[in-house]
C-alpha cells in the first residue's frame, strides 16, 4: 500500500473531495504517484507511511505539513534539486528513504526533524556534501549513503550520540585522510560499511572509533573495492577486535533486516 493508518483495524474517513481538488496535481507525476497521493490526502491524520514513486518532473509535492503523524517517507525517480520546504514540518518522521534523485543537491532539511532516526540515500549523485547541521538530528542512529558524489563527512557527525551505523556505498573518490579522522571520533559507531568505494589515500597511524564492532570495506555486485595493497590486513591490524570484512557479504539496513529476520523459518 502506497499509506499505512497508526491503526491497522481504524477505517479511512470517506474522501474529503474538497482537500483533493484542492491540491494541484502535477501532470508530469505518474499515475502511481497521482494515486497514492490521493489516498494519503484522504484521512492525512492517519498517515504514518507515505510511499511515493516516479515523482516524474522537477518538483516534489510540497504538502508535507498536511501529514502531522508522518513516520515513514520514502522518495523515488524525481528529478527535484531540493527538499520541498514543508518537509521541515514532519515533526514525526523518522524513516527517510530518497532513491534515484539524481538532481537532488542536498538533503540537509532533513537533519532540522528531532525524531529522525535513519536516512537512505541511494543514487543521489548530485549530493555533494552534507551540512554541519547534521549536528542537530540528535536521534540519528543510521546513515546510509550510496552513489552521491561525497568525499568526506563534516566533523559535526561527531556530535550525534546515537549514530550507530554509516554506510557510503559505491563513492568513486573518498578523501579517507579527512573522512577516517571524522569516522574514528564518532562516539557511538559499531557498524561502518565503505563497500565499493575507492579509497586510495589513507591516515597514518589509522585509528579506532571507541565502539566499532564490523568494518566492511569490500565488493559491491562482485566489483573489487578499489584500495592500497595490503590495506585490508592493516585495517585488521590496526582495528584489533574489530570484524573486517573484504567479501561481497550483504549488510542490510537494521530496519529491513528486522524484517528478514521474521520471514525466516
Amino acid at each position: 500500500m502506497a499509506c499505512e493508518t497508526a491503526t491497522a483495524s481504524l477505517p479511512l474517513r470517506a474522501p474529503d473531495i474538497n482537500r483533493v481538488v484542492a491540491f494541484t496535481f502535477d501532470p508530469a507525476w505518474s499515475p502511481r504517484a497521482v494515486k497514492a497521493i490521493k489516498q494519503a490526502l484522504r484521512a492525512p491524520e492517519l498517515v504514518t507511511k507515505l510511499q511515493l514513486s516516479d515523482i516524474w518532473g522537477d518538483a516534489l509535492p510540497d504538502f508535507f505539513d498536511t501529514f502531522p503523524n508522518l513516520e515513514d517517507l520514502s522518495i523515488s525517480g524525481t528529478s527535484a534539486r531540493t527538499l520541498p520546504p514543508t518537509l521541515g514540518s514532519c515533526r514525526s518522521l523518522k524513516w527517510v528513504w530518497i532513491g534515484e534523485c539524481r538532481e537532488l543537491q542536498n538533503i540537509d532539511l532533513l537533519w532540522e526533524l528531532p525524531q529522525l532516526e535513519a536516512v537512505f540515500a541511494l543514487h543521489c549523485q548530485s549530493i555533494g556534501s552534507i551540512a554541519p547541521t547534521i549536528a542537530s538530528a540528535q536521534a540519528l542512529t543510521t546513515l546510509q549513503l550510496s552513489l552521491t558524489s561525497l568525499v568526506t563527512l563534516p566533523s559535526a557527525v561527531t556530535e550525534l550520540p546515537k549514530l550507530t551505523s554509516i554506510s557510503l556505498g559505491i563513492h568513486y573518490d573518498l578523501d579517507m585522510r579527512a573522512l577516517w579522522p571524522v569516522l574514528a571520533a564518532c562516539p557511538a559507531l559499531e557498524i561502518l560499511a565503505l563497500r565499493g568505494c575507492r579509497m586510495l589515500t589513507w591516515p597514518e597511524p589509522i585509528a579506532r572509533p571507541p565502539r566499532l564492532k564490523l568494518l566492511h570495506v569490500g565488493m559491491w555486485n562482485s566489483s573489487a573495492a578499489e584500495l592500497p595493497s595490503g590495506m585490508v590486513e592493516r585495517l585488521r591490524e590496526a582495528l584489533e577486535g574489530v570484524t573486517v570484512l573484504d567479501g561481497a557479504e550483504p549488510l542490510l539496513p537494521p530496519k529491513r533486516a528486522s524484517a528478514a529476520a521474521k520471514t525466516k523459518p
